[in-house]
C-alpha cells in the first residue's frame, strides 16, 4: 500500500481529500491499484485528452507524461502550496500534515 494510501486517516482528520491523478487511463490505474493492495484515495484519469489537467498545472512532462507533484488546495480552490519531486522521489506524507493542518 502506498504512504498516502496509509496516511489517508491522517488526512482525513486534518480536513484533507487525498486525490490522485494520473495521465494513465482507468483500466490502467485500477491494475496499479490492484498491485498495490488496494488504495484509500480516489484516483483520477486524466487520460482524454491525455494530460490536460497536469498541462494546466504545468507538470505535463516532455514524454507527455505527469511529474510526480503535491498540490495543497484550500477550500476556496487556491493552491496553498505545491511542489514537484525529482524522479524516484516520493512526497513525505510528514512534512503534507503539519502544512494542511495550518490551513484550519
Amino acid at each position: 500500500m502506498s504512504a498516502l494510501s496509509e496516511a489517508n486517516d491522517e488526512f482525513e482528520a486534518a480536513g484533507a481529500i487525498v486525490l490522485e491523478v494520473s495521465v494513465d487511463d482507468v483500466q490502467k490505474q485500477a491494475d496499479w491499484s490492484e498491485s498495490m493492495g488496494g488504495v484509500k484515495f480516489h484516483i483520477l484519469s486524466d487520460a482524454d485528452p491525455r494530460g490536460r489537467v497536469a498541462d494546466m498545472y504545468g507538470i505535463l512532462s516532455e514524454r507527455n507524461t505527469s511529474r510526480r507533484s503535491t498540490f495543497i488546495i484550500d477550500k476556496a480552490g487556491i493552491i496553498q502550496e505545491s511542489k514537484i519531486y525529482p524522479p524516484g522521489s516520493l512526497p513525505s506524507v510528514r512534512k503534507l500534515i503539519p502544512v494542511i493542518e495550518g490551513l484550519k
